[in-house]
């Protein structure tokens, strides 16, 4: 990746000048935001960052995972074990091996199941469930449910479950002009839904993160690589109200990945356009 500006400006005169910096690959928690004295000269001198010829680099908000071990008796399972998961420091829900984004743990492996009527309390919400859909033991286990209401998505976690009355309770509420009888859902990351290849779960206790690998996959090998960073891969820091934007600046040849969204204790509702949820990419003042 190179950094180049086109054309700087001095006391007298603007002389046209192009100085390019390659720039080596980095992990970073953090990016550094683009401000106003970052700007170009103007449209015809910008400030450019763009990929150098034959390279295609990556901006990563990633962090690679390893020290993978196959699971005796267990065909095709990898496992390893993450500190900072365990310690609360970390936790991710989405997976990329070998530039693939994986598929997290998930029942049914297709389609969806179907909630039995409207919700049947508040703060937090339950509903009830046909039989074999939801067990006991997800309670806790960081199962996430994922369901489709109207024009939005719910996801919140298990938090108990009644067998006997075939009744689940999850992590928040719902507001009421969002709500759907009868919607259908799936859950993610329940313990027991590992059971396809390119499956993946990581349990939040433990520190266990688990792949069903796929034919010929071998984890020693691989690229794996979990969201990190905690902010946007890339930020404009302008200011228009006191005329100091961030302008003139072109980007070419970048690819922006392993990115994800900080799912809160109790979950998330989309309510509208899914405003709550952070951005990878923040302009401001530009």
């Amino acid at each position: 990746m190179t950094i180049g500006r086109d054309g700087w400006k001095n006391r007298h005169a603007m002389a046209r000048m192009d100085r390019w910096r390659r720039c080596p690959r980095r992990w970073k928690r953090r990016a550094r935001p683009l401000v106003p004295e970052d700007s170009g000269a103007d449209a015809n001198h910008p400030f450019t960052i763009a990929a150098f010829p034959n390279e295609n680099p990556v901006l990563s908000g990633g962090r690679r995972i390893s020290g993978w071990k196959k699971v005796e008796g267990k065909s095709g399972l990898w496992q390893t074990t993450i500190p900072e998961v365990r310690e609360r420091k970390w936790y991710f829900r989405q997976l990329f091996i070998n530039g693939r984004r994986k598929q997290r743990a998930r029942t049914p492996n297709d389609g969806y199941f179907q909630a039995v009527g409207d919700y049947l309390a508040e703060n937090p919400v339950s509903f009830k469930y046909h039989d074999g859909d939801i067990k006991k033991e997800w309670a806790g286990a960081g199962a996430e449910v994922i369901a489709l209401h109207k024009w939005i998505d719910l996801r919140q976690f298990v938090r108990a479950v009644d067998e006997t009355n075939r009744i689940v309770t999850l992590s928040a509420n719902i507001a009421q002009h969002v709500k759907e009888p009868d919607a259908r859902y799936y859950v993610e990351n329940a313990p027991d839904a590992l059971d396809s290849p390119g499956e993946w779960h990581l349990d939040r206790k433990t520190g266990v993160l688990s792949y069903q690998a796929e034919a010929d996959e071998d984890l020693n090998n691989a690229e794996v690589i979990a969201p990190f960073i905690q902010s946007a891969l890339l930020k404009a820091e302008g200011n228009f109200a006191a005329g100091k934007q961030v302008q003139h600046v072109v980007l070419r040849g970048l690819t922006f990945a392993h990115t994800d969204w900080t799912l809160p204790e109790k979950g998330y509702l989309d309510t509208q356009a899914a405003v709550h949820v952070r951005g990878d990419i923040l302009l401001e003042g530009a």
